[in-house]
């Protein structure tokens, strides 16, 4: 993902997905804390995100008149959802 510098400390992500059903997605991320060439910390999370079609996600805000734009390039496949004054 990035690296950021600040002092002395390097603050360091990696993130990675893949497909674990037909509308899941299993993220892995890591993180860790460097100073110099010591590291201080080191975190690992998994967690799930279901996906959903544009189809559905429009039916599920229609009705909460929330408005649907896509975000990002087109093949990621990314919505955002706003209030209607937004």
């Amino acid at each position: 993902m990035t690296e950021l510098r600040i002092g002395a400390r390097s603050y360091v992500g990696w993130a990675g997905a893949e497909p674990t059903g037909s509308e899941r997605i299993s993220w892995h991320m890591t993180y860790e804390v460097h100073e110099g060439e010591r590291l201080v910390s080191r975190d690992d999370v998994r967690y799930d995100w279901w996906t959903v079609s544009e189809k559905a996600l429009r039916a599920e805000t229609e009705p909460h008149r929330l408005r649907v734009l896509p975000h990002g390039p087109p093949e990621a496949g990314l919505y955002r959802v706003l209030r209607e004054k937004e």
